[in-house]
């Protein structure tokens, strides 16, 4: 018995078994099930989120038709570049912490947190403030990374114990004068490296807080050989894995089972298993390979480069929030389709070749004044990993050798699971802002006083995009991509992951253009400006 001969009901269900891509499919390959696809609510729904690289959201109360209309409305926003745009108004720096913002109030003295409301998915703002009569500590030791979903501050320094300074960091409750959280199995955790040899302040900590998982790269100089990376359940004080490794390397986490290392110097990711219940502490670093599940191979540069390259990665998973904040939620990021990216200045200057007003600026703000243009890299190239072709391609290399942690060749997983971009022209160095499968690049007008922010999206269906002369959402040009014989790599090829692109110009008064004190970030819908 064929699908149109069977029931309305039948026909629901089994069509309800098929993924969104399967049942665009279907939708081409007959008018019946368009028809039918089209008139049924759920199938339809299936497939807006899908197109949208979203989920549903964790509301069951909200009705169907609702949730459609919201999805529906959310992707006319974005075909036409009219994304929603929240702005917050400041006196003092804004920091971030994935979609969540933080600042210094001084009268009284308190932090200031917030997350900025989402329209068209119904995620609630929320404010906090918390009276700290030191935030000179709570800040300047290295800005905190917060989890409002656990009203948690993981905040960082370097702790004398002699004879070394060893970084240190510390587990906060949320609320007034931010004491020790009530869960922590203790109140701080030390890494081994000795700070007081490492030259400056040697860049900032960076956390990860995933669950019950910190994730510790602890600030490293390329003039240490190695130092600390660790993984650290905070609610059990046990350490799930820690290592010793060069400076370049940076771990993330994907799951409560899963994390990468990333080495920039090498050019390979490596992907590591854990069980986060564990209670046995590992004590001493451990060995590279410890819990490595495959590692594969990005691909290689070519050699003679007139200046080599330097190398920085990003990665960020949606903002644990309140639970109350996303309680009426319609829907929301989907983790599973989080991408890795990777960015590389060609033909630029060695960072002990530019004086450090420049680097500071461009690094905070994105810009360069026409001074400045020969300090451009000659080449900017953006590297896109779906977290999932990095899981597909270790499982399939595993199932061949799964004794030991294969090595995967570029050529075998790289060309067809990610995809090679070149960033906007004169924009930022690198995304001034990345959320899960987007990626933001932000370029100024002066003469037109404008704010252009530019959005990358990698996702199975980002390629699937509506047709029009006014639409400003579409798949990337010809003139993003890098090609697969661009001369500044051997073994590239033809990347062919999808990836789409849209626009979104901001009007600003003329001040805020001159004095480049706007913060751009991506938040659950669109976008946040953070200004004075």
């Amino acid at each position: 018995m064929s699908l149109l001969q069977l029931p309305c009901e039948l026909s629901a269900r089994v069509l309800g078994e098929l993924d969104a891509q399967d049942l665009l499919a279907c939708k081409r390959a007959s008018p019946w099930v368009d028809h039918f696809i089209a008139n049924s609510p759920s199938l339809q729904y299936k497939i807006e989120l899908a197109l949208a690289g979203r989920r549903d959201g964790l509301s069951p109360t909200i009705p169907l038709s609702e949730r459609l209309e919201a999805i529906q409305a959310y992707r006319a926003a974005w075909n036409t570049g009219e994304h929603p745009v929240n702005q917050v108004i400041r006196r003092r720096s804004v920091y971030e912490s994935g979609e969540v913002l933080f600042s210094t109030v001084s009268e009284p003295k308190a932090l200031k947190v917030y997350s900025t409301q989402a329209s068209f998915c119904g995620v609630e703002e929320r404010a906090y403030i918390w009276g700290c009569n030191d935030l000179r500590r709570f800040l300047d030791a290295g800005r905190p990374t917060l989890d409002l979903s656990e009203r948690l501050a993981v905040t960082s320094t370097a702790m004398l114990r002699i004879p070394i300074l060893q970084p240190m960091c510390s587990f906060e409750a949320l609320e007034d004068n931010f004491p020790t959280h009530p869960l922590a199995g203790r109140d701080s955790l030390y890494g081994c490296i000795d700070r007081s040899r490492l030259p400056g302040s040697s860049g900032s900590n960076c956390f990860q807080i995933l669950g019950d998982l910190i994730a510790w790269n602890v600030p490293g100089h390329r003039s240490e050989p190695l130092i600390d990376r660790i993984v650290y359940n905070w609610k059990t004080d046990v350490k799930l894995w820690h290592a010793h490794l060069p400076w370049m390397h940076r771990l993330y986490l994907l799951s409560s089972k899963r994390f990468l290392v990333v080495d920039t110097d090498a050019l390979v990711v490596r992907l590591y298993t854990l069980d986060p219940g564990s209670l046995a502490d590992v004590g001493q670093p451990l060995p590279l390979d410890t819990g490595c599940l495959s590692v594969l191979q990005l691909p290689t540069m070519a050699k003679g480069l007139p200046h080599p390259a330097k190398v920085e990665s990003t990665f960020r998973l949606p903002a644990a929030l309140e639970p109350a904040a996303v309680a009426n939620s319609l829907f929301l990021h989907d983790p599973s389709l989080a991408v890795l990216s990777l960015h590389f200045d060609f033909g630029g200057p060695g960072e002990d070749e530019v004086d450090e007003p420049y680097i500071y600026h461009e690094r905070e703000y994105g810009w360069a004044s026409e001074s400045l243009d020969e300090l451009t890299p000659k080449e900017r190239h953006t590297l896109v990993i779906p977290v999932h072709s990095i899981l597909n391609a270790s499982d399939i290399a595993r199932a061949a050798h799964p004794d030991t942690p294969p090595s995967v060749p570029w050529e075998a997983w790289g060309r067809s699971g990610t995809r090679m971009i070149r960033p906007p022209p004169r924009s930022n160095r690198r995304p001034c802002s990345v959320l899960n499968c987007q990626l933001a690049f932000r370029q100024w007008d002066q003469a037109e006083r404008l704010c252009k922010v530019t959005i990358f999206e990698a996702f199975p269906l980002a390629d699937q995009v509506d047709v029009g002369a006014e639409l400003l959402l579409e798949p990337l040009r010809a003139d993003e991509e890098v090609s697969g014989d661009s001369p500044y790599w051997t073994n590239l090829g033809h990347t062919t992951y999808p990836v789409r692109r849209t626009r979104r110009d901001i009007k600003l008064r003329s001040g805020l253009i001159e004095k480049r004190t706007v913060q751009t970030l991506l938040s659950h819908d669109g976008l946040v400006f953070s200004h004075d």
